[in-house]
């Protein structure tokens, strides 16, 4: 359950940092942006929801080659839907700002944020795979371990970039993005 509950952390961590740092445009934006990334990273959520039941019924079985075999198959799958969008971003977010409108400058500020963090979308949803599997293998705390990593990474990039680089928003999403690179590496590792 904290493994779930601490996956909006990261948009709060932006949107504190934005919020205490940056003007209200940008606050406007990441605010937009973070809802806009999050449908992506919950629409996505049969990765994590399907891992974990294959993953648990092969564990029950005792069958250890297909629980490793639906390891192999989901992490990659991850990987290329997450690349898969960032190539197909420009389209993406140009629907996305169909159906929630806002100024254009607020709709820049989001765009800026959401091609940030979209460089580690492809990580995003291969640990959401891996999540699923820990659970599916009861090591649940494993996927605590991936969030506590990506969150403690989000928050301590974040404010670098933004309060000693000056990044604002570019500097936020990147931050969230190499966070998320390194919740997947901590978790594979």
């Amino acid at each position: 359950m904290l493994a779930n509950a601490a996956a909006p952390v990261v948009g709060f961590v932006d949107t504190f940092v934005i919020g205490r740092y940056a003007n209200t445009t940008a606050l406007a934006g990441i605010g937009l942006g973070a809802v806009i990334y999050g449908i992506v990273y919950w629409g996505f959520g049969f990765l994590r929801m399907s891992t974990a039941g294959l993953a648990a019924q092969s564990d029950g079985a005792n069958d250890q080659g297909a629980v490793q075999a639906h390891l192999v198959r989901a992490i990659p799958i991850g990987l290329c839907i997450g690349l898969l969008v960032f190539v197909l971003q420009t389209a993406l977010l140009a629907g996305a700002f169909k159906i929630y409108t806002a100024s254009e400058t607020i709709e820049g500020a989001a765009a800026t944020y959401i091609s940030a963090r979209l460089w580690g979308l492809p990580a995003t949803l291969a640990s959401i795979a891996l999540m699923g599997w820990f659970v599916g293998i009861t090591r649940s705390g494993r996927a605590l371990q991936m969030q506590i990593v990506l969150n403690i990474v989000n928050a301590v990039l974040s404010l670098y970039f933004v309060i000693s680089l000056g990044w604002g928003l570019y500097g936020v999403g990147i931050a969230s993005a190499i966070a998320e690179w390194c919740g997947l590496a901590a978790g594979l590792a």
